[in-house]
């Protein structure tokens, strides 16, 4: 709840409309706003795409292992360096204007959004550590962890743009039904699929 519904969604609300309203020609927004839906955009669509590889063969993986990477370079870009330099740019403006409200609540959404986008650096920076140095693994255990992940970093939100999937943090959070029945349906494919070797090894 910390995360997602103070850190991101009424900050994003609050920082973007009072700026909107009375300083529309602030550079550095100009830059922020657009990069971080891009990121959200570019990490949504690879993240779904991964739901569409068959990890186990080497295509599939090597496949899952760019999406990684591209997920990694977008949040590294943007969420990291684009955020903080023109961050700074803005609270900069806001004091050498003597802007004092803007001053005060900037700084104050921005710690707060930072921490948000340094825990999004930090998720896509795990799943890169963990999968990219990695092998096609051959041994059931480790296809099986494969396949957990993919369901567990699967698509991001848009709002997000992180490798953390969506549904299983709504899941967590116990917000969306909707979340829990997909997660629920792709849990039950899983443990079909097993079955099925299972048989074609009898």
């Amino acid at each position: 709840f910390f995360v997602v519904g103070i850190l991101h969604h009424p900050l994003a609300m609050t920082m973007v409309t009072p700026i909107i309203l009375y300083h529309p020609d602030l550079a550095p927004f100009h830059i922020i706003l657009p990069a971080l839906l891009l990121a959200g955009g570019i990490c949504f669509l690879s993240g779904a795409y991964k739901f569409t590889l068959d990890v186990r063969q080497p295509k599939g993986f090597y496949q899952y292992k760019a999406v990684v990477l591209l997920q990694l370079v977008t949040i590294y870009y943007t969420r990291g360096y684009l955020w903080f330099t023109e961050m700074w740019k803005c609270i900069w403006i806001f004091y050498e204007g003597g802007n004092t409200a803007f001053l005060v609540g900037g700084l104050a959404a921005g710690v707060m959004m930072s921490l948000f986008n340094v825990i999004m650096v930090a998720d896509a920076t795990s799943a890169a550590a963990k999968w990219l140095p990695r092998s096609l693994p051959s041994e059931p255990t480790g296809q099986a962890e494969l396949e957990n992940d993919l369901v567990d970093l699967g698509s991001p939100s848009a709002a997000k743009g992180t490798a953390r999937s969506g549904f299983v943090l709504a899941t967590t959070l116990g917000l969306t039904p909707e979340a829990k029945r997909l997660r629920a349906h792709i849990q039950v494919l899983r443990a079909a699929g097993k079955f099925k070797k299972a048989l074609h090894k009898e």
